[in-house]
């Protein structure tokens, strides 16, 4: 009976250990799956970013702004742009940005925010001014 029980206590001795082994492989893999993540976060960053740089300027005739929205990318932009004024309700307009073309959003007032986006990026917000 004791050898039974020795020989019980070897096959759960091996198997722990085996278990043992599996369990650092696997952390070990884990590690360098993060660390993989942590290399890839910078470009998955990047590749949110909406490739556009926006610019105010004081508006041409009258009080005011014009923002000007310009495509870095090579591709076409389908812009949702929602302008919400200081005072009263908010409005939007949908724009086709041309790749490396400049588009216009006129008529902003002091303290207007306009948020910017697309498709598969992160919305780009801009706040006009409060003084002229």
């Amino acid at each position: 009976m004791e050898d039974g029980l020795q020989a019980q206590l070897s096959q759960t001795t091996a198997l722990l250990q085996g278990t043992s082994t599996q369990l650092q492989d696997a952390k070990t893999k884990l590690a360098d799956a993060q660390a993989k993540i942590a290399q890839m976060q910078p470009l998955v960053e990047k590749a949110l970013k909406l490739p556009v740089t926006t610019r105010l300027f004081p508006a041409p005739f009258g009080p005011g702004y014009d923002l000007r929205i310009q495509n870095h990318s090579l591709q076409i932009l389908e812009l949702g742009i929602t302008i919400t004024p200081s005072v009263g309700d908010s409005r939007s307009v949908r724009r086709v940005l041309d790749p490396r073309k400049v588009v216009a959003v006129t008529k902003l007032g002091p303290g207007d925010q306009v948020e910017i986006a697309a498709q598969g990026y992160d919305p780009v917000k801009v706040t006009v001014p409060s003084g002229q």
